[in-house]
């Protein structure tokens, strides 16, 4: 089943995302076989690819997770642990670069995606 409800190219509403750390690293894994732990997306020869352009056959996970202001963020927040815990705010209403999408996946759940093949460090492809 495809866990796709609307893409955007604006902030709909006010996100955060959780990090462990100043800088964002997805957990990238080697395409196309899905990993059975934890992973943020699937690469293919190194790049990244976009999947939120057919709503119909889009599978998750394909980017950086992000939450608006909801009880489950709280629930996330309440249960972070360590000095390095970063949470990033992005206003509703920001234009998000060509070269990404937004996705709500489901319930209250967002993912800031490749909307073009790119390198993990979002370099166009070569």
């Amino acid at each position: 089943m495809s866990k796709f409800i609307q893409s955007y190219t604006t902030i709909p509403k006010e996100l955060f995302r959780l990090n462990n750390g100043p800088a964002v690293r997805l957990r990238a894994y080697p395409g196309p076989q899905r990993p059975t732990g934890l992973f943020d997306l699937l690469t293919y020869s190194g790049n990244v690819r976009p999947k939120a352009l057919s709503p119909t056959t889009y599978m998750a996970p394909n980017g950086a997770s992000m939450r608006p202001n909801t009880p489950k963020m709280h629930r996330l927040v309440d249960a972070l642990r360590g000095n390095s815990i970063r949470i990033y705010s992005i206003p509703a209403g920001s234009p998000i670069p060509d070269d990404l999408i937004l996705v709500h996946e489901f319930k209250d759940h967002y993912s800031l995606q490749a909307r073009k093949e790119m390198t993990l460090d979002g370099e166009p492809e070569v």
